[in-house]
């Protein structure tokens, strides 16, 4: 409750000064104010329902507005307090007196502190009644000196504390109790229990270390004694008391580069960091191991439990007046700064803070107050935290104004996977259940991926069955359209043959070889075909086309191309889905007049339409008169045409030039049909420009239409993402990798990382059947990555794999031990001498003494294991150890060793290793050795040992 002035300062405040200094709750009643200014004055807050044509604020008014429908009224005041005020600090049980006797101690320049009372009190000296212009009692340090800081304790309202400034001989930190007497002239020195023992708590030789005791005669006749002095000829520039810290425990800024935490109840040294920032020291009330201190306008935060360094250091832009924990929210922090017209508010994640070693997440917002009291000129000098309603701060405008600062509460909504979402408001929890029509209105993909999940969605055998569960989504009906359509074109082997083994959904980029280069050489013949299917077609000119076989293999991906039998499938599936104007137009790309007119007719009887009859009676007429009628009239009306293809169909009969660009540009095409239509009438260069730049665009637009041009090849995990990205569709990502992508990219990482997704979503559903139908997908497709090996024998020096350069070698290449000496993978056997990583030599032989460096088992390479593979080395030649002793070495060498002897091998050991299995002597003869090597290829055999074996 105490102010001290400009944090970083520490200058006084005269009486002379603004109007306001600093503003301050009263404990106990949350609608009473003091301002403490040229004079003391205490306010109650009110609602005004009356007019807001109220007169000006400003000092000696009877009342403050301070928002639009409230104010501040006057209800008493200290008019002649002390002079040059330095700090204020309410009694914490102002609120309990029965009288409302509202006291308040005031620190000023001189280091007087004056307890005050804004009842008028009187004493009687010589039998006359004084008047003590509202004064009850007042303090002193021995010395002149400035207090800085005042502060109440929190428990015991009898007593508080207050910081000097240097002087020889003082102490920065005075402990004083309002009970205590003033000290008779003459008397003796109080002893050190009884002033010790005056405050809860205080061991009674505390003072013994932090007080110097001084001459009686020395001070004047109304000195009261501390009951405790701290810091010996030092400087507290800010202090706060810790209530939930050991008991009242003080935590000050001194000497301009220390923070000290004094434990009152004990003899030990304070805590002690180094820090400039000793200005504004307080506690969190919720977390008392929580200090945030000032300089200039770095804001720090500690924990007095790792003292060493600040948690976390807030640069703000200017230098910080006044700083102050919320009383009612824990973790949040708010300051003014001396250049902004706004208050910062830092909000310290609990959640984060007490990560060990981790960085606390700290958000930071602005926020002002009733804009007719702030100016954008003016900036806030104070403020106060309402002690009750954790949404209002009252806090001084400019010096002279008062504004009310309502804190909007931060959200932090918590979204479960079933679809509820729950936030804190009030001191209330409120939540959306997934039966709200929030839902139906966000249009949340999560609850359309469940419902999609619980109907097989990506499990049908027919992949153009899954377009039947989001036929919300053009793009993905496209791209699962044009996985069924490719798929029966690899059925066809004549295609199927033109491509690498390894492709399983191609793309027009792959048959046309971009992907290896982007300006790949197509080659293409050159053709002038002539009109067919009208009586005039002789007398119209020949049109240029392009043709090669990877143009062809390209325009049969994207749906059609010249062949009659390609034309006819394509013709046929449009005017199944009432698609006439695409058919009629795609007849005319293909210079199939009749076929067009033919359309024309099966649509106007079977749907009627003056359009099309129009277009019919323009299409019967069509001539390549370039000073026609015909062709001037198709110019000048068919861009009113709404139908994109019929407008792309009369800008092909009436261009000129073999300029094609207003129909590969037209967006409403559809983008395969654009694309068949510039593979056959677009040279090889412009071709490869305008397939990159669609290319590009699909990218930029997350549009799954795209797979036609990449096919399902590494270049589609970039479309996937992005296409992730913007819809957060991770189903569709995850089925489309599966149903479609070569198995060598499945077993990326980034298409692993969409399964492992998939799978976590599906198990936070608790859909485990959906979840297994999946993984068994995975496995069909030969994208299950294979697990790392998890067991492994261990170096006994540095604890990696004694085998590390033989994990992972997937090419026959690396299956060659490159990493091994030359000298060995000469030998028959191949054997390590040292450990790989350390290079230390591994165990030796009990029997031979030579390193047990021979690998075990099989020769791992990038084929799947056969039963006939190499062995790498023989049963005799793994190494075994005893687990009594765990001395061991090559089987075969034990083996040959027991048969003679029962004790250990090596010398020095009586561990009878035979004997401590007698069932092993009943085990039968295998790999020509006896029953004692058969125990010992069990102990061989284990992949992981309980100890590893000695040397």
């Amino acid at each position: 409750m105490a102010t001290p002035g400009p944090l970083a300062g520490g200058s006084a405040a005269p009486a002379t000064g603004p109007a306001i200094a600093s503003v301050h709750w009263v404990p106990g009643l949350p609608d009473h104010v003091v301002l403490c200014s040229a004079d003391l004055q205490l306010f109650r807050w009110r609602s005004d329902p009356g007019p807001l044509d109220a007169p000006p604020v400003h000092y000696g008014s009877r009342h403050h507005r301070i928002a639009e429908r409230e104010v501040l009224l006057i209800e008493k005041q200290i008019p002649e307090p002390p002079n040059y005020i330095k700090c204020v600090s309410i009694h914490p049980r102002a609120g309990d007196a029965p009288s409302g006797d509202i006291r308040l101690a005031v620190g000023q320049a001189n280091g007087r502190i004056s307890l005050l009372s804004f009842l008028e009190t009187s004493v009687v000296e010589n039998g006359e009644a004084e008047m003590r212009h509202h004064v009850v009692k007042e303090f002193g340090s021995k010395l002149v000196r400035a207090c800085n800081a005042v502060h109440w304790h929190p428990t015991d309202e009898r007593k508080f504390a207050a910081g000097y400034e240097k002087q020889r001989h003082g102490h920065a930190i005075l402990i004083f109790d309002t009970d205590r007497e003033p000290t008779p002239p003459g008397s003796a020195s109080l002893n050190t229990s009884q002033s010790s023992s005056t405050l809860p708590g205080l061991a009674s030789s505390f003072s013994d270390r932090f007080r110097k005791t001084s001459a009686v005669d020395d001070l004047p006749e109304d000195y009261v004694r501390p009951v405790v002095e701290l810091g010996p000829s030092e400087h507290c520039h800010s202090f706060t008391w810790a209530p939930n810290l050991n008991n009242g425990s003080l935590i000050a800024g001194m000497n301009n580069k220390q923070i000290r935490v004094f434990d009152l109840r004990t003899n030990t040294s304070p805590l002690i960091t180094y820090t400039r920032a000793v200005y504004g020291v307080c506690v969190d009330p919720f977390l008392a191991s929580r200090v945030a201190s000032v300089h200039e306008n770095s804001v720090m935060i500690w924990d007095t439990r790792n003292f060493e360094k600040p948690i976390v250091t807030l640069n703000q832009s200017s230098r910080v007046l006044h700083m102050e924990w919320s009383p009612t929210r824990a973790g949040l922090l708010c300051s003014a700064e001396e250049a902004n017209p706004y208050l910062t508010l830092h909000d310290i994640q609990s959640w984060a803070f007490m990560i060990e070693d981790g960085e606390p997440a700290v958000t930071e917002r602005q926020i002002q107050g009733w804009s007719e009291a702030d100016s954008p000129d003016e900036r806030y000098t104070s403020f106060a935290w309402h002690p009750t309603d954790e949404s209002q701060i009252l806090a001084v405008v400019g010096g002279e104004k008062l504004s009310k600062i309502h804190v909007t509460e931060r959200i932090s909504p918590s979204w479960s996977a079933n679809h509820c979402l729950i936030w804190p408001f009030g001191g209330k929890l409120r939540s959306f259940s997934q039966k709200s029509s929030l839902f139906a209105n966000l249009q949340d993909i999560s609850v359309d991926m469940q419902m999609r999940a619980l109907k097989n969605y990506g499990k049908c055998p027919s992949l153009a069955d899954n377009q039947e569960f989001v036929a919300d989504s053009p793009s993905l009906i496209a791209a699962w359209q044009w996985l069924h359509h490719c798929g029966r074109l690899m059925e066809d082997l004549s295609f199927k043959n033109k491509l690498s083994k390894d492709t399983t959904f191609p793309g027009v980029r792959t048959v046309l070889g971009m992907e290896r280069s982007p300006s790949a050489m197509l080659r293409a013949d050159i053709n002038y075909l002539s009109w067919s299917g009208c009586a005039s077609s002789n007398n119209l000119k020949q049109r240029k086309v392009y043709k090669s076989e990877p143009r062809e293999h390209a325009q049969r991906i994207c749906g059609w191309s010249m062949d009659p039998n390609d034309l006819g499938s394509f013709v046929k599936l449009c005017e199944e889905k009432k698609q006439f104007s695409r058919a009629v137009a795609v007849a005319v790309f293909c210079l199939e007049l009749g076929m067009a007119s033919r359309i024309l007719e099966k649509c106007i009887s079977d749907e009627g339409g003056s359009i099309l009859s129009i277009v019919k009676i323009s299409l019967a007429g069509f001539n390549e008169d370039k000073n026609g009628s015909w062709r001037e009239t198709v110019r000048s009306s068919f861009e009113q045409l709404e139908d994109c293809y019929l407008r792309a169909m009369f800008a092909f009969l009436s261009t000129d030039n073999d300029n094609y660009s207003a129909i590969i540009n037209d967006q409403a095409l559809e983008i395969g049909d654009r694309i068949a239509f510039s593979c056959l009438y677009l040279s090889d260069e412009k071709l490869i420009s305008t397939l990159s730049g669609l290319w590009m665009a699909t990218l930029d637009g997350s549009d799954l239409k795209g797979l036609l041009l990449c096919g399902m090849t590494r270049d589609t995990l970039d479309l996937l993402q992005r296409y992730l990205d913007s819809t957060g569709d991770i189903q569709s990502v995850s089925w489309l990798s599966v149903r479609g992508l070569p198995p060598y990219v499945g077993l990326e990482d980034q298409v692993q990382n969409w399964f492992q997704c998939y799978r976590d979503l599906l198990n936070a559903w608790e859909m485990w059947s959906c979840r297994a139908n999946f993984d068994i997908a995975i496995q069909k497709a030969h994208m299950q990555a294979k697990p790392p090996q998890q067991v492994f024998v261990s170096c006994n020096f540095c604890g990696k794999s004694v085998a590390q350069h033989l994990k992972g070698m997937p090419t026959k290449d690396e299956a060659k031990f490159a990493s091994l000496n030359r000298q060995a993978t000469s030998k028959r056997h191949i054997r390590a001498q040292a450990c790989p990583a350390c290079r230390k030599p591994l165990q030796k032989c009990a029997v031979c003494l030579l390193t047990m460096g021979t690998h075990s088992g099989k020769l791992v390479t990038g084929q799947p294991l056969r039963e006939d593979a190499p062995i790498m080395s023989e049963f005799g030649e793994f190494f075994s150890w005893c687990q009594n002793c765990r001395h061991g070495g090559h089987v075969s060498h034990l083996a040959e060793w027991f048969e003679k002897y029962v004790e250990c091998p090596v010398t020095g050991c009586v561990c009878k290793c035979s004997a401590l299995d007698p069932a092993s002597f009943q085990i039968p003869m295998e790999n020509g050795l006896n029953g004692m090597a058969s125990r010992l290829a069990l102990t061989a055999a284990s992949p992981l040992p309980p100890s590893s074996p000695k040397q």
